[in-house]
């Protein structure tokens, strides 16, 4: 075997000019793109290493762990604008959500806890009075701020939140970023708005875990039954009520927004596809925003309307869902009742 070095010898001819050239601008060409990959997925903070979330998960307990004994207000009304930016890879959006103090004690602040890549531009009351910050972690991007006046129990606080959320770069398969796509996004609607209170998301729950950061070991990941906060709190959103709200969705003009409830309205405008949506039954606040370039299949079936999404290139299987939809909603009807939705 020739070692390399006498290969890229000038005198050597084991290779000859234009092939050392090549070889050198491929070794040039490798060098920089691992630097480009590794500056995009890492530097731009599109990717985690494990180790580091753990860590991170045991900072945010020690720090904030006294949070899941205080109360603090909970979501009841949701009223959202929210502009999908596809190319972008943003979305733009304003809130005015309407709070409840359903404890016994009153609450003078507020701690919000928002996803990585959100930045606020305002949080605010209903009649426009900023609330004062008192404390900022950008570690964890959390807030704490200081309410006008006390929150009494049973009273309401409506809050305004203008926010931004961008993904810059791009990420591995780990932290595919599903939010904020460009030809198919589909978010969690905690995906940009805030936790209020102690976020149990970033807990550490397994117990080897948490001794290797100096956590106390849990004897059950369920409250014991006489803890009286936590039997007021619904264990999927321990933040939030049942809650309606009405959800605007913008998005490009070539694809469909898409959000939670009944459609009462869609227009363009400037350009730009939008779709007005109503919750007015109370639900949980596990709703879902989207935009997608689709072209909808509609289905009615008993008077009631379906439709199936797909993206364009995607469309050979429709009949299978047509047949599943049908089926299931059959089988539903002759078991369960009128289908209610």
């Amino acid at each position: 075997d020739i070692p390399l070095w006498l290969h890229l010898k000038s005198s050597s001819n084991q290779l000859n000019g234009r092939g050392k050239v090549i070889l050198f601008l491929a070794l040039v060409g490798f060098v920089s793109t691992h630097a480009k990959i590794k500056h995009e997925v890492n530097g731009k903070g599109n990717f985690i290493a494990k180790a580091v979330q753990e860590a991170d998960a045991a900072d945010y307990e020690k720090r904030y762990g006294y949070l899941k004994n205080r109360i603090q207000p909970k979501y009841a009304h949701v009223d959202l604008k929210f502009d999908f930016y596809p190319e972008d890879r943003k979305a733009i959006y304003e809130a005015e959500i309407k709070l409840v103090n359903v404890g016994e004690q009153n609450i003078d602040s507020l701690f919000l806890n928002f996803p990585d890549f959100v930045t606020i531009e305002q949080v605010a009351t209903s009649d426009g009075r900023k609330l004062r910050e008192t404390a900022y972690d950008d570690e964890h991007n959390s807030y704490a701020f200081d309410l006008p006046n006390e929150l009494f129990p049973r009273d309401t606080l409506t809050l305004n939140l203008r926010a931004m959320k961008q993904y810059v770069g791009f990420s591995d398969d780990q932290e595919p970023q599903e939010d904020l796509a460009k030809i198919g996004a589909f978010g969690y609607i905690r995906d940009f708005l805030p936790v209020i209170g102690y976020d149990h998301e970033r807990s550490l729950t397994q117990n080897r875990l948490r001794e290797d950061h100096g956590l106390p070991k849990l004897s059950s990941r369920m409250a014991p039954l006489d803890d009286k906060l936590a039997s007021s709190q619904l264990s999927s959103t321990p933040d939030a009520l049942w809650c309606t709200g009405t959800i605007t969705v913008g998005t490009s003009i070539d694809q469909l927004p898409l959000g939670p409830g009944n459609t009462v309205d869609s227009w363009q405008e400037k350009g730009r596809h939008y779709i007005r949506y109503h919750v007015s039954q109370a639900q949980l606040l596990n709703w879902y925003l989207g935009s997608f370039q689709t072209n909808p299949l509609a289905i009615t079936v008993d008077s009631t309307l379906f439709e199936i999404w797909s993206y364009p290139d995607h469309s050979f299987n429709l009949d299978l869902y047509k047949k599943a939809l049908i089926s299931s909603y059959q089988f539903i009807t002759d078991n369960l009742g009128d289908f209610p939705y």
